[in-house]
């Protein structure tokens, strides 16, 4: 079994996405032997209040719910987001939370990211990181993500919330090159990731694994990614498949690493 634990439906506003439906997307991870996705909505990155993305995110996935996987995306410098969080959870019955900072405005340390991570630890969800969708270097003019280009700034910020949230479950994008800046450093955030109850996860997106980084990071801590329909699901499939590791290992970054974290 696989499960990408990073894909979106919705538009995006500056450019076509092809598989951005519930149906176009189920049809592509059938093509591609991906049996389940964790999703969320790419209207609640834009949306002045991202809530109403994640109602219609459910509404969309509806008849596809053996497939797909609902993260709610939670903006936590809205006024509200705690009664949205408690929706989220209570109604719409998700199974994790996603969060955008640096589309948000706001840094992921700040007093309402740490709470929403506290939150969502006594509510048993997973919080998943992401630092941007798209190459910056082909970004929209308009779209100008603050700290993006700032390896010590984005790494401060994490390391902060993770230590001030040392229950919550994690799970970080972006780890390793991701044109014009250099995401994650698992090295960096190791350290903390040990001294933490909750588990501090790294997908595979533009990450390069080999046998000696699956070692260093630890076998438990990585999790499949693809980001679709932003990117090809062929970098991640063929880098696991070839990776030089067991058969049980494979699976537990396929499927068994995140099904820990999900209930």
């Amino acid at each position: 079994m696989i499960i990408d634990t990073e894909v979106y439906l919705g538009h995006w506003p500056f450019r076509k996405l092809k598989y951005n439906t519930a149906k176009k997307m189920v049809g592509l991870m059938e093509k591609k032997n991906i049996d389940k996705a964790i999703v969320s909505s790419l209207h609640s990155v834009f949306y002045r209040n991202s809530h109403t993305g994640n109602i219609e995110l459910l509404e969309e996935i509806a008849k596809y719910k053996n497939k797909l996987i609902p993260f709610a995306c939670i903006n936590p410098a809205y006024p509200g987001w705690e009664e949205d969080l408690e929706y989220c959870y209570k109604k719409l019955k998700v199974k994790g939370i996603r969060i955008h900072p640096y589309y948000h405005n706001y840094i992921p340390n700040d007093s309402n990211c740490v709470k929403l991570f506290r939150k969502a630890a006594d509510y048993g969800l997973p919080v998943s990181v992401t630092i941007s969708l798209e190459d910056q270097r082909q970004r929209h003019w308009l779209v100008k993500l603050p700290y993006i280009y700032d390896k010590e700034a984005i790494h401060t910020h994490i390391i902060e919330l993770l230590r001030k949230s040392p229950e919550t479950n994690v799970i970080l994008m972006h780890n390793g090159y991701l044109g014009g800046h250099s995401g994650y450093d698992y090295k960096i955030l190791l350290p903390v990731a040990d001294k933490r109850k909750g588990k501090v996860l790294f997908g595979l997106i533009n990450f390069p694994l080999t046998k000696d980084t699956v070692k260093e990071i630890g076998i438990e801590r990585i999790v499949f990614s693809t980001q679709m329909p932003f990117r090809y699901p062929e970098f991640s499939l063929m880098m696991t498949k070839h990776l030089e590791i067991s058969a049980k290992e494979k699976e537990k970054i396929y499927w068994k690493n995140i099904l820990k974290i999900i209930r």
